[in-house]
């Protein structure tokens, strides 16, 4: 008996994977919808708002949907079924770009983890071109499987019932940039932190300064997470005035790839809280260094530095940020320091920043007193708010400070204005100390084969 139970079960379980899914769609169209982007007004076609995607910058329009799914979907299954549509004329179509509307509806399908929650995303054109005449599409069916291999991965997170913050005292502190740092029993006590505990037990959570991932797939902490401390006199079980915790803390600054920024969009302080008892706290552990001979031995690293500031929003979209304008001032000079360079080795600077003119205009970088690119921005097309661009150079390291010289050139229009993004520099520097801590990266360490030796430098001795 038990035998056809358990094959039931596998019955059921692997027909429910493979059962095709099936969803109805009909669109209600309304005529010409107004829809503002900054100061412009755009005229656009109308549908159902729980489906319409209209992106103003390039003028389209896109039907999309989102529905949960049981699990991981198999894009390749979809199936689009029983389309209606209806003919329409070219003054329907308002201020959609023609040129970009297909002659097939090109349906794609994805699905993503959002937080546990496995969800569809179907997208596709809800405009067509069949030679000269133009067609929207009134309904249609879709059909889609469920993937066998990881229908039931989203089982595998973690559910969250309670944070960790909601039991015990907690007390919060912030730093902006990151590094290790030095929390004294006069500091917590002036948080309000009873110093008076057993120091064992004393932990520090925080997530660090970094921004949330724009994709709720993307693995991030559910909850506040332990921070790895180390505790300096805690052995006696007593916090005496001369003890104090290390640990390593996340700033705010730093290159996010996805957001194209060094600057946290969101936050200009990252926290962190500290709580006592229930146990040991995490502490930092001992590494194991790696044995045998060095493959490779490296006394200097690759030194990064940038200049950003987010002041203006001049393309109206929320998460784009500029800095200094450049319609007053035309040439503006950037200077940053050069700690122990390697002269031999030529640096790299990148500089990215945005126009806005009614023709072509340029920016000439220089780094050093000798020219490193030029940024050349196109004028402006009807329906653009702005244009953007990137110059990547050389620089050639001398002495301790490197002075970027940005210039604009209007291309004789008075109304044009230019605005920087951001400034980054990289530069090999000696392995070498002075005075503070720093961090240090080698670039090309992941792809030696073997232990890596850093060979950390003397001091210069002082006549």
């Amino acid at each position: 008996m038990m035998k056809k139970y358990s094959l039931l079960i596998f019955f059921l379980l692997f027909s429910a994977l493979h059962a095709q899914e099936q969803r109805e769609i009909s669109l209600t169209w309304t005529g010409l919808l107004d829809v503002k982007s900054g100061k412009k007004v755009y005229k656009v076609p109308h549908f159902d708002r729980n489906y319409m995607c209209y992106v103003p910058g390039s003028n389209t329009l896109t039907f999309e949907t989102r529905f949960e799914a049981p699990g991981l979907l198999d894009n390749a299954s979809l199936a689009i079924t029983n389309i209606s549509y209806e003919d329409m004329s070219v003054q329907e179509l308002g201020d959609i770009n023609t040129a970009t509307i297909p002659s097939e509806i090109k349906p794609v399908l994805n699905s993503v983890n959002a937080r546990g929650q496995w969800l569809g995303i179907l997208t596709l054109s809800p405009l067509i071109k069949q030679g000269n005449v133009y067609r929207k599409v009134k309904s249609f069916r879709y059909t889609y499987k469920v993937s066998a291999n990881r229908a039931r991965s989203a089982n595998a997170v973690t559910a969250v019932s309670n944070s960790v913050l909601s039991s015990g005292a907690w007390f919060k502190f912030y730093v902006t940039k990151s590094g290790v740092y030095r929390l004294s029993r006069a500091f917590l006590s002036s948080l309000g932190f009873d110093v008076n505990v057993d120091p064992r037990t004393i932990r520090i959570y925080g997530n660090g300064g970094r921004m949330l991932p724009m994709l709720n797939s993307t693995p991030y902490p559910m909850d506040l997470a332990e921070n790895a401390i180390k505790f300096v006199g805690e052995e006696d079980g007593r916090f005496d005035s001369g003890d104090y915790i290390l640990f390593y803390a996340e700033g705010v600054f730093g290159w996010s790839a996805e957001n194209s920024t060094h600057n946290n969009l969101y936050a200009d302080r990252s926290y962190y809280y500290v709580t006592a008892g229930s146990g040991a706290g995490k502490r930092m552990q001992t590494l194991v260094e790696p044995t045998g001979a060095s493959a490779q031995q490296v006394n200097t690293f690759d030194a990064y530095d940038f200049h950003e500031e987010d002041r203006v929003n001049i393309g109206h979209i929320g998460r784009k940020w500029h800095g200094e304008a450049f319609n007053i001032e035309n040439e503006q000079t950037f200077d940053f320091i050069l700690t122990d360079a390697d002269a031999s080795v030529p640096g790299k600077i990148t500089v990215r920043a945005a126009a806005i003119s009614s023709s072509g205009s340029n920016m000439a970088v220089s780094a050093g007193g000798g020219a490193s690119g030029t940024l050349t921005f196109n004028g402006l097309a009807d329906l653009q708010e702005g244009y953007e661009n990137t110059s990547i150079g050389a620089f050639t390291p001398s002495g301790n400070s490197l002075a970027v010289k940005l210039t604009y050139n209007n291309g004789g229009v008075p109304s044009a204005n230019a605005w920087l993004d951001f400034i980054a520099i990289e530069y090999k520097r000696r392995l070498r100390g002075t005075g503070g801590q720093y961090p240090f990266t080698y670039n090309t360490a992941s792809s030696v084969l073997g232990a890596v030796s850093y060979t950390h430098l003397t001091l210069p001795t002082k006549a």
